[in-house]
């Protein structure tokens, strides 16, 4: 991470003064981003279950294999996909590590929620 990049990231509270990732601030944003995103999956499959599954099912392989670049690549491809732009957090945040595999997990877990709250209406 470059000096620009600390600075953006230290001003949004991304991490903190020590560079460790802000994990309240990481969860807000993956709290806003993902359900958005997480509806128009499930839309765009038009409610099929074993598309959001095997969707969910990749993102958190390649988080366990700390794929995370991958990880982030699929991300902006559906978000490309879905004709949204990701925002420019999201690019923020893959320029840290740590900052990025911590987002991943919360990622994850919100895309489980939504799916499992959408696939049980």
């Amino acid at each position: 991470m470059d000096i620009n990049q600390k600075t953006v990231m230290l001003h949004t509270g991304i991490i903190h003064q020590d560079d460790s990732p802000n994990k309240d601030k990481l969860n807000l944003i993956s709290g806003a981003f993902t359900p958005p995103l997480a509806d128009a999956v499930w839309v765009l499959s038009d409610y099929d279950r074993e598309t959001v599954k095997r969707m969910t099912a990749m993102f958190t392989n390649l988080y366990e294999q700390s794929r995370d670049d991958e990880a982030l690549s699929l991300l902006l491809l559906i978000c490309g996909l879905l004709g949204q732009i990701a925002p420019p957090y999201i690019t923020d945040i893959a320029s840290d590590k740590d900052c990025l595999h911590y987002f991943l997990s919360q990622f994850i877990m919100d895309l489980d929620e939504v799916f499992a709250e959408a696939i049980g209406k």
